[in-house]
Order: structure tokens, then sequence, then C-alpha cells
């Protein structure tokens, strides 16, 4: 019998406005292998910027998130049919990435969660599941005895990154991903789980989010993104230290 982790009711989006249909979140094992496959291709698909999107294979999810171990994934489902879903990682190249940029302690390893991905049905955009899906993951991490949590976001994906600070993810350095994604920037995010006060700080700079060059010299000087502001422009991504 599959866990229901959560329920309740969300709006999908139709030509004529909205219907309001019963869903329910659950854990992802791998015989929802195809269907993740196909709800990802649609994305894709879709996307305005494929920048801010990086796919991972069917192979990496299978291998590195639905392996008992290796780490997690939950689902939404409406009427059966999977509409959105989030992956995470325990463990892989990508955790050694964050223990090297992040100057954690090798024993810590096994202490570090990584989000990689959350993928919406554009019919479904609009229900806070990126933010469902994360206390979810959030609280399930904590329950297993992981202490940190980490992601890379492209600073142009706006809702993710709005999102993920609005937990108080922050934003530590920048990572180029190289090889096969040409250059590629991202923010590495981070927050200690175990901490519950918010961070205060004296020293306030927002920057304007496609100045790259900017953030990095800003993050080498010791300063943390931690807020996201609108602005005639786009966005700006708030630093303080």
């Amino acid at each position: 019998m599959v866990e229901i982790i959560e329920k309740g009711i969300l709006k999908k989006k139709e030509e004529q406005g909205f219907q309001f249909m019963n869903y329910n979140i659950s854990y992802l094992d791998v015989s929802y292998i195809d269907k993740m496959m196909e709800l990802k291709e649609l994305i894709m698909k879709r996307l305005e910027n494929p920048e801010i999107f990086i796919s991972a294979s069917k192979k990496v999810i299978l291998e590195d998130v639905l392996k008992p171990g290796k780490g997690l994934a939950i689902g939404v489902f409406v009427e059966g049919e999977l509409i959105a879903y989030r992956t995470v990682k325990f463990s892989g190249e990508i955790i050694q990435k964050m223990v090297n940029k992040l100057e954690f302690f090798q024993e810590d390893m096994d202490k570090i969660v990584y989000l990689q991905s959350t993928v919406v049905h554009p019919n479904f955009r609009g229900n806070a599941l990126q933010i469902k899906t994360l206390k979810i993951i959030l609280d399930l991490s904590l329950q297993k005895g992981y202490k940190y949590v980490t992601a890379t976001i492209s600073p142009y994906n706006y809702h993710s990154l709005k999102n993920i600070l609005s937990y108080g993810i922050t934003i530590r350095d920048i990572l180029t991903l190289g090889g096969n994604y040409k250059d590629k920037k991202r923010f590495i995010m981070y927050k200690d789980l175990t901490l519950q006060n918010k961070q205060q700080y004296e020293e306030v700079i927002a920057i304007a989010h496609q100045d790259i060059n900017l953030h990095i010299d800003i993050l080498k000087k010791g300063y943390i993104g931690f807020n996201i502001q609108d602005t005639e422009n786009g966005y700006d991504i708030i630093f303080g230290k």
C-alpha cells in the first residue's frame, strides 16, 4: 500500500478558469521512473529559458536518487497521475562538490542533503507545490538525521530562488558547471537545519540577478545572499553580512 504523506485540494488551470481537484503526496520508487521522465520532458519543451533547468537522465535518477540509501523522491498525484515531483540526493559526486565549496569537514558528508530538482506540470503551477514538497523534504531529512541542506540554482530561476530563499536556504558561493553544460553558473545554496533563528545582517546590498561577476566579488567578501527583491528591470538578489 502506498504511504500518503499529505493530501488536500489544489487548482488545475483550464481554458475557462480553474478546477479544484484532490491531490496526494507520496514516495516514489523505480516503478514511477517513466512517469517522471514523461513529466520532465514536457517541462523541458516548454521552458522559455533553457538556462534555468538542467535535466537529470533516467540513469542518474535510477542510480543516484531511487536506489535505496542514495536519495529520495516524492510525487504529487491528481486522479492517479503524477503532476509534480521533487528529488534529493544523500550521496554522490555533487555531495563531494558541496563539501569542497562550502568547506565542510569530510566527516560531515553523511549529514548533507542535496536538493536535486523539482518538476511541476504547467497546469498545476500556482499551488505552491515547490514550497509544499520542500517543507516535506526538509522535515524528512531532519527525521533521517541529516543536518545540512544544499542546492544549486540558476541566478535566472526566479521562482526557485524565491522559494528556496524563503526557507532560509541562503546563497554562499557560485559554481561553474562546465563540461556539457557550457560553463553555466549556479548559486550554491546552504542551510543548517538544526538552527532555528534567522541570521541578522548589519550591512545589506542589492545586486541585479544577472550581474554574476559582482555576485562573485561580494560573496568573496563574506556576504550571504538571503533574499530576492522585485525591480522595474526584473529582480535583485539581496546580500548581507
